[in-house]
């Protein structure tokens, strides 16, 4: 499956990037499985994504987004959080 991995919201949440797309935390099941689904809540996307383990092993997945990839916009995250971090490791 697709490499995942986590970064940082504004607010100080994770978020999963998968395939280019992001996803917030959703719920954690009693199985140790952490549910996860699409930032973009206000066109009403329902992809979701499933992950177990600290690795984020991704045990089930529904990828089909109904909106586009905004690879400008998650490429700012990621800088964005690559700078925050690297500034509190150096404090």
């Amino acid at each position: 499956m697709s490499n995942a991995f986590l970064i940082k919201s504004i607010r100080g949440r994770d978020l999963l990037i998968v395939e280019k797309f992001s996803f917030s935390k959703d719920r954690e099941l009693k199985s140790g499985e952490v549910c996860w689904r699409c930032t973009q809540r206000n066109s009403k996307c329902s992809a979701k994504v499933v992950t177990v383990g600290a690795d984020l092993t991704i045990t089930r997945s529904k990828l089909e987004h109904n909106h586009g990839l905004n690879t400008e916009k998650l490429t700012r995250k990621i800088v964005t959080n690559a700078c925050k971090r690297i500034a509190t490791e150096d404090i």
